[in-house]
């Protein structure tokens, strides 16, 4: 799941980037913002890509080293406890807190992309001259 979540990010970029200018151009500003906010963001430096790191790099979760599973009911229903900054959150409170980032910052992204859009069509459309009527 973290690894989806961390995707993202990356076919934000990728593909929706390539897909239109505006998108880009608007996710590349509200990257920008999330950078240079790391504490306000902290659900994606803190989670999402530090457990996709060491999912994918390193075979551990949340500190502990990841071990196949059954598909037991017992497995399915475990929602184990995670460090999260100066909190223990339940992976699965985590897993929602990391959804809701991502839908607030693809608002915004969105929202911005639609912006620029309307300011170019406006730009582009000649102005009207105003007639008297006679």
């Amino acid at each position: 799941m973290v690894t989806l979540l961390r995707s993202v990010g990356h076919v934000l970029e990728k593909v929706d980037g390539n897909r239109s200018v505006y998108l880009k151009g608007a996710a590349s500003e509200v990257w920008k913002e999330v950078k240079r906010n790391r504490n306000k963001n902290a659900i994606f430096f803190e989670f999402i890509e530090i457990e996709r790191n060491n999912i994918l790099k390193e075979y551990k979760v949340g500190e502990f080293i990841v071990y196949p599973m059954d598909c037991s009911e017992k497995w399915r229903k475990a929602d184990y406890p995670m460090p999260f900054g100066e909190r223990v959150l339940s992976q699965s409170v985590l897993i929602q807190e990391a959804v809701d980032w991502w839908e607030s910052l693809l608002y915004e992204v969105e929202t911005k992309a639609e912006t620029r859009l309307r300011t170019t069509v406006r730009r582009r459309r000649p102005a009207r001259r105003n007639r008297k009527a006679g």
